[in-house]
């Protein structure tokens, strides 16, 4: 997957406004200049936020 961009076009605005939104209050990414990799983490309560999950994941998938 080098080099491919991800199509954020993929997703409804309410989606990418979602997907923003929580990765500012829940998420945080990190760069390793070493072997130029990025990195995304969200951080969710398994147990609480099982729909927010799944629409995550649904989310993701769609710009697979």
């Amino acid at each position: 997957m080098r080099g491919r961009k991800i199509q954020i076009e993929e997703l409804t605005k309410k989606e990418q406004g979602y997907l923003f939104g929580l990765f500012e209050g829940d998420g945080y990414k990190i760069y390793d200049k070493k072997s130029r990799h990025y990195q995304i983490d969200f951080y969710l309560n398994s147990e609480k936020d099982k729909k927010l999950l799944n629409f995550l994941l649904g989310c993701l998938k769609k710009l697979d």
